[in-house]
């Protein structure tokens, strides 16, 4: 039996077609060891989460302390908290203000990514144009 919610008029249910687009999609080529989104409102109701960090646990299990920590920051200076002009918080996301975020590089400099580009190719066996595909 389907796993199935209604909420409201949209009806919700497990898709196994997805899941397989999505499990072929993570093998392909692009390598995106990490990512901060912004919740959907049904993950914002049912979590009471404004964003999702993910990040890949084969290569979090291989980072040390502070490249995870660099890698956390990285995806949480993804969010862009302003104000709108009645005073009410708006969130949105931001890209890189360079490859990565000034804020990292002057704090941390740049090898760190290339640290964690080198790990990633080692736990895949990636060649050098394959490392090239590796994104945050």
């Amino acid at each position: 039996m389907a796993v199935q919610m209604q909420i409201g008029n949209k009806n919700y249910s497990l898709a196994p077609d997805v899941k397989k687009i999505a499990e072929d999609l993570i093998k392909s080529d692009k390598f995106v060891q990490a990512k901060c989104i912004k919740s959907s409102s049904f993950v914002k109701f049912f979590g009471n989460v404004d964003y999702l960090v993910t990040v890949s646990g084969d290569i979090w299990n291989q980072l040390d302390p502070k490249t995870k920590e660099i890698l956390v920051l990285h995806e949480l200076m993804h969010i862009k908290i302003s104000y709108n002009k009645k005073g009410n918080v708006l969130f949105q996301l931001r890209d890189h203000n360079v490859k990565d975020f000034l804020y990292i590089i002057e704090s941390f400099g740049i090898s760190w990514f290339s640290t964690l580009k080198a790990q990633v190719s080692s736990i895949y066996d990636l060649d050098p144009k394959e490392e090239d595909h590796i994104t945050l």
